[in-house]
């Protein structure tokens, strides 16, 4: 039997991309969406790949939560909208981290080891 690992990502995906953006956001910030893109394929080495379709509404549901904020900035001859946490998406980020090892550490044990592995 062949898994197809694409779909099995595809389905991880929705219940961690606000996690990743917070995440790559608040290490980068202020960074607009073709950057958050570049630093998620290279910071999991190619596992995740955001698409415009997942990306701007997660980021617009954020914004809208005023766990980020964004701005307009002028590049060269166009304008970007450019990302960053606020104090309330840092809580929500250490929340999310909080509630991504104890997922994590539950999913671990029932495949029998007892450690958190390396992502």
């Amino acid at each position: 039997m062949v898994v197809d690992t694409s779909q099995q990502r595809k389905g991880l995906l929705p219940g961690v991309t606000e996690y990743i953006l917070l995440s790559v956001i608040e290490r980068k910030g202020p960074i607009h969406g073709s950057g958050i893109v570049k630093d998620v394929v290279r910071d999991t080495d190619g596992y995740f790949r955001l698409k415009e379709g997942t990306l701007y509404p997660a980021l617009n549901r954020l914004e809208e939560d005023d766990l980020l904020t964004s701005t307009w900035e002028n590049e060269g001859n166009r304008s970007r909208r450019c990302y960053s946490i606020t104090g309330q998406g840092h809580k929500a980020l250490e929340e999310m981290h909080i509630q991504w090892q104890q997922f994590s550490t539950a999913v671990n044990l029932v495949y029998g080891s007892k450690s958190v592995a390396n992502v």
